[in-house]
């Protein structure tokens, strides 16, 4: 099953700014989530918070929603700035 992939306009310009290698890794990243939202070196973050996947030097920060079958990209960026 195939989950749907929600961005928002706010991810969507967090994306924008990387650079262009970094962009097609996150692009790549994100055809992935959908196949399999919790694929192998995902971690689920505590408190609730979603989950994390990393790619490269950045990560994403989503939710799954298993029972609508998406997941929500909640935010994107270098690992040094994403928790704060």
């Amino acid at each position: 099953m195939n989950y749907r992939v929600i961005i928002s306009a706010t991810v969507k310009k967090q994306i924008e700014a990387l650079p262009d290698d970094a962009q097609e890794r996150v692009l790549a990243s994100l055809m992935e989530l959908a196949v399999n939202p919790r694929p192998p070196g995902a971690k689920e973050l505590k408190g609730n918070m979603g989950w994390r996947f990393r790619v490269g030097s950045h990560r994403l920060i989503y939710w799954i929603d298993d029972g609508k079958a998406c997941v929500t990209l909640i935010k994107v960026g270098h690992r040094r700035d994403i928790y704060r």
